[in-house]
């Protein structure tokens, strides 16, 4: 998305202000950016809270700068009250700003916010076939992330590894097809304009 606005506007002096709690994100995020060409000149903030702490921090330094572009990735499923956290971040988009809201289909948020936004459904697929595989550092990776569970793979009982491993390959959501296991994720894409 930077990169698309870097070949859009190339004059122009981009600022990018990322809020993600997890250390190991923000490093992984700032390793791409630092070695991506096409982000030069972005100037990056990273702010390593949750979007609570940021914006009580924001709050607190009476911060009045206003932003056009504002994405949040499935994150309102981690915040206490998504409709506070949505309130927060939209009252900072500029006259034309724009909130970009994704979420997994048929969460509660989705239902709310379709009243109010133009909504857009999004199908993605992970390939999940190294899940499969007993000690590989991506599959096991990735069951962290499906379970939301740090080292799942080596803390969970196996009884519960093995009913995991079952339900990702035998469910309507998984295909395989060409050797690997696909698991199909709709996900519901979300744009609020800036408030009034």
């Amino acid at each position: 998305m930077l990169s698309q606005l870097r070949r859009k506007y190339p004059g122009l002096l981009l600022e990018n202000e990322v809020v993600e709690p997890s250390k190991r994100q923000i490093h992984r995020f700032r390793e791409k950016a630092d070695n991506s060409s096409d982000l030069d000149p972005i100037k990056f903030i990273w702010n390593q809270m949750t979007a609570a702490e940021f914006e009580k921090q924001w709050r607190l330094k009476k911060i009045n700068k206003k932003v056009d572009f504002v994405h949040m990735f499935h994150m309102l499923y981690y915040v206490e009250d998504p409709g506070a956290t949505i309130d927060f971040f939209q009252s900072l988009l500029d006259k034309n700003g724009k909130l970009l809201i994704s979420l997994v289909t048929n969460e509660s948020g989705c239902i709310i916010l379709r009243e109010l936004s133009t909504s857009y459904n999004l199908l993605s697929e992970f390939d999940i076939t190294a899940c499969f595989t007993e000690g590989d550092e991506a599959g096991e990776l990735l069951m962290d992330f499906l379970t939301e569970t740090v080292n799942f793979s080596k803390t969970a009982p196996s009884d519960l590894k093995h009913r995991v491993l079952k339900l990702l390959r035998d469910n309507p959501c998984s295909v395989e097809r060409d050797g690997k296991v696909f698991l199909s994720i709709e996900q519901e894409t979300i744009v609020l304009e800036g408030l009034k």
